[in-house]
């Protein structure tokens, strides 16, 4: 008994020419198999930019990570050495003149911005970059402390002439001194600017110095110039599209890859910058996004990795940075998406162009095959239907 769906299926197909019925089924097949392949190269190529993102921002981090372990890492390894000195009686904290020139060697080798010491009683002692950028060492007698002192230098650190008498700018009154004599150990001072130099925006590496008693005498530091980090940052970005900066927990920024002051000087002084004030529409954005995604900065304890619902759809990567010394900071890299999909962009566009091609392949394959099948097919069909009628004329060949 015949099936009325097959009936009905072959009423259809039996109107259906025998080329199509040949073609349409391969060329279906065809389609089919080009774009899955196209999807799945596709896809194939998201994940790799997926895990060659991941794996340039951590290669980022880890530089960054080493670069700070030296640069930062240095001035507290030298302070012990002073202290270790003093201690030992090697290092006289009395002999200003002696300390200017000790304090001179050690700028000149390991690329200090200053290094000082500050006496309980408002002495100070140090040598570096100072007015103008220029190398001197400057000094607030013991005996007169009305008055700052900056002496010229020569290579050697010998005092040349006296280049400037200031009214004492209360060194000892900084952060370098302050948080280091209040803390009663070696830490990192809050982030703090020149009294006489606004522009100039520094941490120190700060130790307390006692004597035998435990009573205190003064304060060694060393100042890092926040600039310097930033531009080890903006080497790293090397005119890229993406955006590297450190903030605080606070949100205040201490270094960008962008050049962008930490401390901008506003009607003559310098105030420090909040990321979310920031003159970068990506560190606002992306320190807006941080604190909703997390609560707040704080919240942050480990390494994360993340997409933000940004325009530039970028990989984001916040991974704290800790040491022994009180530093507690978040280093931000962001990477536009944009960096990585152009290749994928232009692989997509080669598949279907190469798609498209296989595509018209197969059709003009199966157009002649199927002409080729179906002619004797064909032939046979109008021979056999000549024979029913009497005709015997119709040529097989």
């Amino acid at each position: 008994m015949n099936s009325p769906s097959l009936n009905w299926f072959a009423k259809i197909f039996i109107k259906v020419p025998l080329k199509t019925l040949l073609i349409v089924p391969f060329v279906l097949q065809t389609v089919v198999v080009v774009t899955l392949v196209g999807y799945f190269s596709y896809r194939s190529g998201q994940e790799a930019v997926e895990n060659l993102a991941d794996q340039l921002i951590t290669e980022i981090d880890n530089r960054i990570e080493q670069h700070l372990d030296s640069y930062l890492g240095k001035a507290q390894e030298i302070n012990r050495t002073n202290v270790d000195a003093f201690e030992s009686g090697v290092l006289d904290l009395n002999d200003f003149n002696a300390l200017g020139k000790y304090f001179y060697r050690q700028v000149r080798s390991f690329n200090f911005a200053y290094v000082n010491f500050g006496t309980k009683e408002g002495g100070f002692i140090g040598a570096g970059y100072g007015l103008g950028n220029k190398f001197d060492i400057g000094e607030i007698p013991i005996s007169d402390q009305s008055k700052s002192l900056s002496y010229s230098v020569d290579n050697q650190g010998n005092r040349l002439k006296l280049v400037a008498t200031l009214k004492n700018p209360q060194y000892n009154n900084a952060a370098w001194y302050l948080d280091a004599a209040k803390a009663g150990k070696p830490i990192w001072s809050s982030i703090y600017t020149w009294a006489n130099v606004p522009g100039r925006i520094c941490i120190s590496a700060s130790t307390p110095v006692y004597d035998p008693q435990k009573k205190l005498l003064g304060v060694l530091g060393i100042d890092l110039e926040l600039s310097q980090i930033s531009e080890f940052l903006k080497k790293l970005d090397d005119g890229k599209p993406g955006h590297i900066f450190i903030i605080e927990r606070s949100g205040l920024i201490v270094a960008s890859s962008q050049g962008e002051s930490s401390a901008p000087i506003v009607n003559g002084k310098a105030t420090r910058l909040q990321a979310l004030h920031s003159r970068e529409p990506v560190i606002r954005d992306i320190t807006q996004d941080l604190i909703q995604r997390f609560g707040n900065l704080q919240a942050i304890s480990k390494t994360q990795l993340f997409h933000p619902s940004l325009s530039q759809k970028p990989f984001v990567r916040v991974t704290p940075y800790r040491d022994d010394y009180g530093l507690d900071w978040l280093v931000v890299t962001v990477i536009p998406k944009s960096e990585f999909m152009a290749e994928i962009h232009a692989n997509a566009h080669r598949t279907l162009i190469l798609c498209s091609l296989s595509l018209l392949i197969a059709v003009g394959t199966g157009s002649f095959t199927a002409n080729w099948i179906a002619k004797p097919i064909l032939r046979l069909s109008r021979a056999s239907q000549a024979m029913s009628k009497g005709v015997w004329q119709e040529s097989l060949s």
